[in-house]
């Protein structure tokens, strides 16, 4: 989160270029029979690169695309056919001039029963997606999925009998003005929305990583937020409350949700389950995942002068027959109790992945120019296996007991980065630890007040998980984190030393107010050392590491 004057001044004009595009409907052209609509968009790829260069560094979440208006009422277009076997279809095919993908939003979509939409590009051998009565039963708002390429089709068939119209009312299309991709499913296909070449270092969810954490995945999802006129990638996961009474509370970051100001549509806020591959290798083709649209806002902790973290409602009621789970969470705020753990998440928008620590959480701040988070308000990590990518903020990360302990701000990991470290708002501030009770998730994960600290996983039969296990916080740790060696007790430190194998004192300091105290050693040569602690207790440790 970092920013300048500069940075301001071309983000408040990318403010207003977003609000001067979704005032107005987006010049556009038909062929002679209305079958095809042409869109008219200028794009300046390289002015949109560098806005979301600038928004990476200041900390908003991952835009996947540009939404412009076009206000259609598609089925008063396009053209009517009647098949052989009485069937009749209707086709219209949106053109969106070099763009990467095509996304079809809609105020209004409702299929009756009975009847189909096909949804496909050019390539129509992949990517076609189909959808029923099912699919938005109500009516309303509603997308269908992103397709690469920049011609889409969408071609209804109805049985010979049936009477009732289906309503798409096209509001907008979502322009994909560059590809997340480098990787080709055969030589000569379009270039996919997942498989993202950056991902290579982080395994899928049903990898060998994954196994001891295959009930915890079944609460995790993909976000797609709507925030002025373009749409962003997140993570979240749906969490228990104490009643255990299966409310459908969804757990992300605040970032997620607010850009500079502008807020999310929540009612547009579209929730991805099961967006995963079987097994462990990547496949050709994205899965079918399972949709939902609409939440309600219930608590929304911001960076500045909080711990980045949002508690969110679903709108739709969650199919018993998905088997989805209500992860379980740890509020303890100690430094060195959550020793391993995992993150769940979907970076870049791909399929489901997961990142494994087996260094302890230590506390940090979140600061950026604007201002900083509350002080110690998040988890630092660095990864054993794995990193993050833009589209994993809101990503929950478990400790050893499987419980949410975090969610993803941001920070510098990548996979040409290893090494470098993320920063997760803590559960725990999340709580209950704002100076205003109404960013407390408290009173809607524990309403009755039972003043319960940590709660087990749920599946969707009412099946809970293990009671967590009891942490047993070793009297000391020491540990190496980058160029800093850690050094903690179950008390207030009393002295540290540290001594090469020769025996000589590379290190030492007494006088400690803490029980954490970190060490400096970029100017220490490579090797072996000997820490010796001691605490105010009387408890003593020496330990031998390596640099």
């Amino acid at each position: 989160m970092r920013n300048n004057s500069v940075n301001k001044l071309l983000l408040g004009l990318f403010l207003l270029f977003s609000l001067n595009i979704s005032a107005q409907q987006t010049a556009h052209t038909f062929n002679s029979d209305k079958s095809v609509v042409t869109l008219q968009i200028d794009v300046d790829k390289a002015r949109l690169d560098k806005e979301d260069e600038m928004a990476k560094q200041i900390g908003t979440p991952m835009r996947i695309a540009i939404l412009y208006p076009l206000f259609l009422d598609a089925i008063s277009i396009g053209k009517w056919d009647v098949l052989s076997n009485s069937k009749k279809t209707w086709k219209l095919t949106i053109e969106a001039p070099k763009s990467h993908g095509v996304t079809v939003r809609y105020d209004d979509f409702y299929i009756p029963q009975g009847g189909t939409l096909y949804v496909y590009n050019e390539d129509s051998s992949y990517d076609t997606k189909v959808y029923t009565h099912k699919s938005n039963p109500n009516g309303g708002f509603y997308s269908t999925e992103t397709l690469s390429g920049d011609k889409i089709t969408l071609e209804y068939v109805n049985s010979s009998d049936q009477t009732e119209m289906p309503r798409f009312q096209i509001s907008s299309i979502g322009y994909k003005y560059r590809d997340l991709s480098d990787v080709f499913v055969t030589p000569d296909s379009k270039l996919r929305s997942f498989n993202d070449s950056r991902n290579v270092c982080i395994p899928n969810i049903n990898c060998p990583e994954g196994d001891e954490w295959q009930n915890q995945k079944k609460g995790v999802v993909r976000l797609l937020t709507t925030i002025g006129s373009s749409t962003y990638f997140c993570s979240g996961t749906l969490v228990n409350n104490a009643n255990k009474d299966k409310t459908p509370y969804l757990l992300s970051a605040y970032h997620c949700f607010n850009v500079n100001g502008r807020t999310a549509t929540m009612e547009r806020t579209e929730i991805y389950f099961d967006d995963e591959f079987v097994t462990c290798e990547n496949q050709t083709t994205r899965p079918e995942s399972k949709k939902l649209i609409g939440a309600e806002s219930l608590v929304m902790n911001p960076i500045v002068g909080g711990s980045d973290g949002a508690l969110i409602k679903l709108t739709q009621e969650i199919d018993p027959a998905w088997k989805v789970h209500y992860n379980g969470w740890d509020t303890e705020n100690q430094d060195y109790v959550n020793l391993s753990g995992a993150v769940i998440q979907h970076p870049l928008g791909d399929v489901k992945k997961i990142a494994l620590f087996t260094t302890p959480l230590v506390t940090t701040s979140w600061a950026e120019s604007e201002g900083s988070s509350t002080p110690n308000a998040h988890w630092l990590v660095r990864y054993s296996r794995g990193v993050t990518q833009g589209g994993s903020s809101g990503s929950p990360i478990f400790n050893q007991n499987g419980l949410v302990v975090g969610t993803l701000t941001g920070g510098s990991s990548s996979c040409t980065n290893t090494s470098a470290t993320d920063s997760y708002g803590k559960f725990a501030y999340h709580w209950n630890k704002s100076s205003d009770p109404d960013l407390w998730m408290k009173k809607y994960l524990d309403p009755n007040n039972t003043g319960i600290t940590k709660l087990s996983g749920m599946d969707s039969s009412g099946a809970t998980d293990p009671d967590p296990q009891p942490i047993d916080r070793p009297n000391v740790v020491v540990f190496w984190d980058g160029e800093d060696l850690y050094v903690t007790a179950k008390d207030i430190l009393k002295t540290v030393r540290v001594y090469n194998l020769s025996g000589y004192e590379v290190y030492s300091q007494r006088e400690f107010s803490s029980s954490t105290h970190r060490i400096p050693t970029s100017a220490w040569n490579r090797g072996v050392y000997i820490v010796s602690v001691d605490a105010q207790s009387g408890i003593s440790k020496t330990k031998k590491v390596v640099k």
